[in-house]
């Protein structure tokens, strides 16, 4: 019985565990894409003042 008891336990808590992992999942892919439009950006402004330098 107690082993039955532990189960239903796990699963209950894993269901409330379950949409933080969503929402960890989606906020680390809101974060990469984030970072790359941040270093695309950082590229291009890196690309200006290379082209600055060089005339």
């Amino acid at each position: 019985m107690k082993v039955h008891l532990a189960g239903m336990e796990a699963r209950d808590a894993w269901h409330r565990l379950e949409p933080a992992l969503a929402d960890a999942a989606e906020l680390a892919k809101q974060a990469t894409t984030a970072s790359t439009a941040a270093l695309k950006a950082l590229a291009a402004e890196a690309a200006r003042l290379r082209d600055q330098i060089t005339r």
